[in-house]
């Protein structure tokens, strides 16, 4: 219970110091600059939500707290081999995505971005290893930065720059906390793995991700072009607002993920169902408080980009609410590694998202129909989870094949 309390405080911390800089920089920044900035971003989401399905899931499957460790220097040695590229790709795909505008801030979020990622892998080794501790310092150390920046009102660059020292502060801590470093040679095997795709599980996990991110990236575009960059500043701020909500998706990988594949699998549609229960009442809950929010509240903490949030906020809770009841499903299934299925339904959810919500925002021109698209688009891939879940057999122990995954 004490360990899974700190994964869960530690999450929120992650969870914490993230929002509170989207906050502050959607307060500094004008609507237009707020929603190119959000297309840079995206990139960097984009690319952690890949390290975290190509590589953090796979730490969080190991078996024992030993495997864990091993496993978790591996990936830092491959995410250090990746580095330089990876902040490279960041930073240029925010400048094109945004017509070269506000370079100082894309290069920032590109230089971060590796940063971001080594800290993010930190936190999934520290819970798998049996040390939820060493996280929650290492992310309670970032979100007292962020909390500086909120005491100084600094300004947006500013803002970005603590935020990223704030990253690479609570690498530092993580790293002595939980006494590991980068393996180069176990994350060059991996990487090469990888690139045979001879992991089924972390191949489908991987590109999963990466259709999610380009979707969600393509749905802001879609809506900065067609409509105005203002709107993508919405969608984006709506999405922030529902922080805690996502502290409590990204729990469910963080923590619940290695407690719930250590257990028997006749017992995992009980499991799932009773976490899509609090899942969904919990976001609910949240998305009540948000839209009951007086107005003068919203403008305080988001300013000018509140108006345009507050329009698709309704849309945006209905996402996240059907989203929590699949995140559920979503354990069960990559727990069982029923690759195939997870891949699938993102893919058509994904495509619907970006196609119907092309459509509309050039048929409408008005956000709200953007958000409505992907709120369907959420709801279906729900239902393809839980029939997949619920029809699909529990597959046949196979402690042989999981060790030689979890060495991977």
């Amino acid at each position: 219970m004490r360990r899974s309390l700190n994964a869960l405080l530690d999450q929120a911390a992650s969870s914490a110091s993230n929002v509170l800089a989207l906050v502050l920089l959607a307060r500094a920044l004008d609507a237009d600059t707020f929603g190119r900035f959000s297309l840079g971003y995206a990139v960097l989401v984009l690319v952690l939500s890949l390290t975290r399905a190509a590589l953090g899931t796979r730490i969080t499957l190991t078996p024992d707290h030993d495997h864990a460790h091993r496993v978790t220097a591996g990936v830092l040695g491959a995410l250090t081999l990746l580095a330089v590229p990876t902040a490279a790709v960041v930073t240029g795909a925010g400048l094109l995505l945004t017509s070269g505008h506000d370079p100082a801030l894309q290069l920032l979020v590109g230089l971060a971005t590796p940063v971001v990622c080594a800290q993010d892998v930190l936190r999934f080794g520290a819970v798998a290893a049996g040390r939820p501790g060493v996280a929650l310092v290492s992310d309670l150390s970032w979100l007292a930065l962020v909390g500086v920046a909120l005491l100084l009102r600094t300004d947006s660059r500013t803002t970005l720059l603590v935020w990223a020292g704030g990253a690479a502060l609570a690498l530092v801590v993580a790293l002595v906390g939980l006494r590991t470093r980068p393996d180069v040679r176990a994350g060059r095997d991996l990487l090469v793995r990888l690139a045979r795709r001879e992991d089924p599980l972390a191949a489908s996990l991987a590109a999963n991700s990466v259709i999610a991110s380009l979707g969600l990236l393509a749905v802001l575009t879609v809506a900065a072009h067609l409509i105005d960059p203002a709107a993508a500043g919405s969608l984006r701020a709506a999405a922030t607002a529902m922080g805690p909500v996502n502290v409590a998706f990204a729990y469910v990988s963080l923590s619940l993920a290695p407690t719930l594949v250590r257990r028997a699998r006749d017992g995992d549609r009980r499991f799932c169902a009773r976490a899509a229960l609090v899942l969904g009442v919990g976001t609910a809950l949240w998305g009540t408080c948000l839209l009951l929010l007086p107005d003068s509240w919203g403008r305080t903490a988001f300013g000018e980009t509140w108006t345009g949030a507050a329009t698709v906020l309704p849309l945006t809770v209905t996402e996240y609410v059907l989203t929590a009841l699949g995140t559920a499903a979503v354990l069960g299934l990559k727990v069982r590694e029923h690759a195939g299925d997870l891949l699938r339904q993102r893919v058509v959810a994904t495509v619907l998202s970006v196609v119907a919500g092309t459509a509309l925002a050039a048929t409408t021109g008005d956000v709200r129909a953007v958000a409505a698209a992907v709120a369907l688009a959420a709801g279906v891939q729900t239902g393809l989870g839980w029939h997949s879940l619920l029809t699909r057999p529990a597959p046949e122990p196979a402690p042989a094949r999981t060790l030689r995954n979890a060495d991977a």
